[in-house]
């Protein structure tokens, strides 16, 4: 008797288990777009799902196959501290010798401008991206600022209380030199103050506030102090605040920040204003950037070499500036392989959100399918998210002619914030060989520094076959006079 019920019960567990399966698979469903049928005719289908993993079932069970999270955090388990340790050391290697540049007409001497290249040259990105502000003031940058006065300049909050007695009288609670900054400046956007003498004559501070835009722009504002007020000899923007900071080289004052790649948000340069009435045409920008990309394997698979003639093929293309940020990039495209481009092919109510008609097509998961997809690129447009490659897949259902989204297997639907310890997909395509189609990647892992990985996927599997470190050879470039105006 008891036994009986046990099965009863168990019968009714399977069956409650199956039906909740049923309305969830009901709600993915209920994301296809219709073309001519109803999505009442294809959740009616849904019903007749068989083993969803099986090759050469219908349209249903190959939906469930491929609506998962395919190319999400499990496709970049490679990423542990030893990669990132050997990623490091290869850039390490191959970058080259330090070679000083120079700019023989440069109004900036060229001593200042060798110790700002050696700042740089010293894996300057690196050392910026600390988790603590106890280790970030141990970098490269700040102590060879230090060397130029920097920590004189930079006003703490005892120096602000002697500067302006008038704090210890405020009726405004002061409780970090952040809040006397606003008080004294009249700005709630001041980030930071510093005070020096240009002549001896002159009580000089160059204030620095916050643009309070998205893009994360500095303005920059160098004033000599009159009768209780700050007058305005020059000022400028800056890209970003970059650990700003005054300096001072043979009798000038230099206001110097390390500036990012704005879609990497990677810090690949120093740029210098010498301070004074001229100080927004008076600048130099140094960047170290890429000038030619070196391979090296870290992984590969007896069926991964079947990818080296191709690679050595394409090597040129996609590490060009028109597909990788080698920090002189503008447009970014979206590289393709043997993927087919299909203009016929639409979608109601995704066509609206795109330019141009560039969906493409091919079977990745090699189950004798092709799948439709919507490659793009996200270029930042503010400070809080980087490049990164996206894309939206659809399945088409020719019986019910009709085509439905893969919801979970689209990647990039969320930005990625910068610094997230983790390789940025940028670019995806697909090569074919012998039958068989392969999936591969560029990941952006941190600095310049680029990572490809090749897969395949069998249906339900998918195998991780060859991984190459991709790590520049990097030459100064020195930019003159180059006013920023953050439009």
């Amino acid at each position: 008797m008891k036994s009986r019920q046990l099965k009863k019960c168990i019968h009714t567990f399977i069956a409650a288990l199956c039906l909740a399966l049923l309305l969830i698979s009901r709600k993915s469903m209920n994301a296809a777009y219709k073309i001519k049928k109803t999505e009442n005719r294809i959740l009616e289908a849904i019903v007749c799902i068989d083993a969803p993993g099986s090759k050469g079932q219908g349209f249903q069970a190959q939906y469930l196959m491929l609506n998962r999270g395919i190319f999400g955090k499990n496709l970049t388990l490679w990423f542990t501290e030893e990669m990132q340790e050997e990623i490091y050391k290869y850039s390490e290697q191959v970058k080259g010798e330090f070679l000083e540049v120079q700019n023989e007409e440069s109004i900036f001497p060229p001593e200042l401008i060798k110790a700002i290249e050696e700042i740089l040259y010293q894996s300057f990105d690196a050392s910026l991206k600390k988790i603590s502000w106890e280790d970030i003031q141990k970098s490269i940058y700040f102590n060879v600022t230090k060397e130029f006065n920097a920590d004189k300049f930079e006003l703490d909050m005892d120096q602000m209380k002697s500067l302006f007695p008038e704090l210890e009288k405020s009726e405004i609670e002061i409780t970090n030199k952040f809040d006397a900054y606003k008080l004294v400046s009249g700005t709630e956007n001041c980030v930071n103050m510093f005070h020096f003498q240009m002549a001896s004559d002159q009580d000089n501070y160059v204030i620095v506030e916050s643009s309070g835009g998205s893009n994360g722009a500095i303005v920059v504002e160098l004033t000599k102090r009159e009768n209780g007020e700050f007058i305005t000899i020059s000022s400028f923007e800056t890209q970003n605040e970059g650990y700003g900071r005054v300096i001072q080289y043979g009798g000038e004052f230099y206001y110097v920040f390390a500036e990012y790649n704005y879609n990497l948000k990677t810090d690949d340069g120093i740029r210098i204003h010498r301070l004074g009435e001229n100080a927004a045409e008076e600048n130099l920008l140094i960047k170290y950037l890429p000038y030619n990309y070196i391979w090296e394997n870290a992984y590969m698979t007896a069926e991964g070499s079947c990818l080296s003639t191709y690679l050595d093929n394409i090597k040129d293309d996609i590490t060009s500036d028109r597909y990788m940020e080698n920090g002189l990039s503008k447009d970014i495209a979206v590289f393709c392989g043997d993927e087919e481009e299909d203009a016929e092919f639409k979608v109601p109510g995704v066509d609206e959100v795109y330019f141009g008609s560039n969906y493409y097509k091919i079977d990745f998961a090699n189950i004798g399918v092709p799948v439709y997809m919507r490659k793009s690129n996200f270029i930042p447009s503010n400070y809080r998210t980087v490049w990164q490659f996206k894309c939206r897949f659809f399945l088409q259902d020719l019986e019910n002619d009709c085509v439905c989204e893969l919801e979970r297997l689209e990647i990039g639907a969320e930005a990625i914030p910068p610094a997230s310890n983790r390789p940025n997909l940028v670019q995806m395509w697909f090569k074919e060989i012998e039958g068989k189609v392969y999936t591969l990647c560029l990941y952006h892992v941190f600095d310049y520094n680029y990572v490809f990985c090749a897969y395949v996927l069998d249906g339900n599997q998918i195998e991780r076959i060859r991984t190459d470190i991709l790590s520049p050879q990097r030459a100064f470039i020195l930019t003159e006079g180059e006013k920023f105006f953050s439009g």
